[in-house]
């Protein structure tokens, strides 16, 4: 099956969103890791 330029343009745009979108949720679960490790310093270091 040929592909025309345009359906290659598309196809590379969705590659891009779909790793812009995984790279996001990595980049928020790392935030989410770290505020949970600052919260137990904090709780370990008032005890």
């Amino acid at each position: 099956e040929l592909m025309k330029d345009g359906d290659v343009d598309n196809k590379e745009k969705e590659n891009k969103l779909l790793y812009y979108q995984k790279s996001i949720e990595a980049n928020h679960i790392d935030k989410v890791l770290i505020v949970d490790l600052n919260k137990l310093l904090k709780i370990e270091s008032n005890q």
